[in-house]
């Protein structure tokens, strides 16, 4: 509710928004990300994944004319902690259970999304690699996320795309 925010929310030349948010519930300090740790999800937790989200999504549909869509930074990179071009288990041995804790935040933060029923505000998921991992054998959010999650839009960063070298 920062006015430096709200002069760009409410900026007439903008009609949609795409916003890369987390929670405050799993990401207190931007240092420890608890929604990829699989014990995290306890109910109280999901609970409050869910209330800042629905929250925050009712605080964006007040602007009229407007669509919002409600992103995570690269899934990939997240998952294989920080990056996933070249990462194997050896680099990041959680990558299974960072895979399994991430499913469970998309669907928390997608619920509360849904649950402020907004018409305006939506979940949106967004993947960096869709050759790279599957070539490996490793998981990928497009081909082990995405289809087991609820979120209303998918979104690419497309680096892959414009390397050659993947």
């Amino acid at each position: 509710q920062r006015a430096d925010f709200n002069s760009i929310l409410a900026n007439p030349q903008f009609n949609t928004i795409m916003i890369t948010a987390f929670d405050n519930a799993s990401f207190s300090n931007c240092g420890a990300k608890n929604y990829l740790n699989p014990s995290f999800y306890t109910p109280e937790n999901v609970r409050r994944i869910q209330q800042e989200y629905a929250d925050f999504a009712k605080y964006l549909s007040s602007f009229s004319g407007k669509t919002f869509l409600i992103s995570n930074w690269e899934g990939d990179n997240d998952i294989y902690c920080g990056a996933a071009y070249g990462a194997t288990p050896r680099s990041c041995p959680r990558y299974w259970q960072n895979l399994s804790a991430y499913k469970k935040w998309i669907n928390a933060r997608t619920a509360g999304i849904r649950q402020a029923k907004s018409n305006n505000v939506f979940s949106v998921v967004e993947f960096n690699i869709v050759r790279d991992l599957k070539n490996r054998d490793m998981p990928s959010v497009l081909y082990d996320v995405i289809p087991k999650v609820n979120a209303d839009y998918y979104s690419y960063s497309s680096y892959e795309s414009i390397n050659e070298l993947y």
